[in-house]
């Protein structure tokens, strides 16, 4: 059996063997539709929506928003 906590914000805790039994936060995968909202929701301005899907299916979000993607 294990443990599950909800946090009232979308995500659920579970005990990790990694980190001591501590808890860590499973977020649910963000859809490539739900990315690129999430970018225009925080400034970035997406003029060709087929080429940012298609940028962020060869990129890693978080390398792009962090700068580090070419």
């Amino acid at each position: 059996m294990s443990a599950e906590i909800s946090t009232g914000i979308g995500a659920k805790e579970k005990p990790s063997p990694l980190l001591g039994g501590g808890f860590f936060l499973l977020k649910e995968f963000k859809t490539i539709d739900e990315q690129i909202q999430l970018l225009r929701e925080r400034g970035l301005v997406i003029d060709d929506t087929e080429r940012a899907k298609a940028y962020l299916l060869t990129q890693n979000y978080y390398n792009i928003i962090n700068g580090y993607a070419n």
